[in-house]
């Protein structure tokens, strides 16, 4: 262990209340997704390369869980059982293919790569034990993976509401996602709100908040409690998580604002994790580290761990 991760560790465990902790990635490495792995580690994946790395939180140790292929990049990321769920970005990153990507935990091995063919931007993923869902940006849809038909690729194409998420070039709609009563929440980013869709009921959709409300709305994640679940929106150029309470009735979803979640070891978080009291973000700083060209070798991006 380097002397940085012992200090973020030794600064983790005195001040588990009020301090972040950042946690350095290899040199090179752009951060974009994150998602639970167990214990106390949690895997991130890399936009340049479409590495896969298993950072613990406890200990400060960053190991490798799936090495870099060509082509191929880290977004949203999503762990089910043995199988690591990506999204595969795609159209505006030069080389890269946009695809859904599945790997084996165990030994960090393609499982399988399912092309969503030329315009694509697969950006995030949430998966359960029988599908994953992937959203795509510029196609304004989302790819339903089933489980248990890997290797093959079958999916099926959700369409997701016009005009709030109409197909363009260029433009990032659809992002976030997360599963909520049998039913997705996916972030709209153009708007700067979530959606309800739901796929119990013809994939009707809804608009949670009012446009403008979560600016820089990126990444999510939820945390099922009773009395109500918690939603973590990451808002990337607000360096922020803010926090919602959602309740649903008569399948109509609503959000109560709880808190905002800030940090100075924040950089553009794009996607957050939380488990019990720990909140993990990624770190992607795309206001200063554009993801095409060059990293400075003295530029060590990081993921951010904070007790709450």
């Amino acid at each position: 262990m380097s002397l940085t991760p012992l200090f973020s560790f030794l600064l983790f465990l005195l001040f588990p209340l009020s301090l972040a902790t950042q946690f350095p990635l290899p040199s090179g490495v752009q951060p974009e997704g994150v998602t639970f792995a167990r214990g106390s580690n949690y895997f991130a994946a890399d936009i340049r390369s479409g590495s896969i790395f298993l950072v613990d939180v406890a200990s400060g140790l960053v190991t490798t869980a799936v090495a870099p292929i060509p082509g191929r990049i880290g977004g949203g990321i999503d762990a089910s059982k043995d199988r690591l769920f990506v999204a595969g970005g795609g159209s505006f990153l030069p080389g890269v293919e946009p695809a859904l990507h599945v790997y084996d935990i165990p030994t960090g091995t393609p499982i399988a790569t399912c092309p969503t063919g030329g315009g694509s931007l697969v950006n995030d993923v949430i998966a359960d034990k029988d599908f994953a869902f992937y959203t795509d940006s510029f196609l304004g849809v989302v790819y339903k993976l089933s489980i248990s038909a890997l290797p093959r690729c079958r999916f099926e194409t959700i369409p997701l509401p016009t005009p709030a998420f109409k197909p363009e070039a260029g433009v990032f709609r659809a992002n976030g996602i997360v599963k909520y009563k049998g039913g997705l929440i996916v972030a709209n980013s153009e708007l700067a709100t979530p959606f309800f869709i739901d796929i119990l009921n013809g994939n009707k959709a809804q608009r949670i908040l009012p446009n403008g409300t979560t600016e820089g709305i990126d990444g999510l994640d939820i945390v099922r409690m009773k009395g109500g679940s918690l939603l973590y929106v990451t808002q990337n150029s607000l360096n922020r998580v803010s926090v919602w309470k959602l309740s649903i009735r008569g399948r109509r979803v609503s959000a109560k604002f709880v808190k905002n979640i800030t940090s100075s070891g924040f950089n553009v978080p794009t996607t957050v994790a939380v488990k019990k009291n720990t909140l993990v973000v990624a770190n992607a700083a795309f206001g200063s580290v554009p993801p095409t060209g060059p990293i400075d070798d003295d530029v060590r991006l990081n993921i951010t761990a904070i007790h709450i």
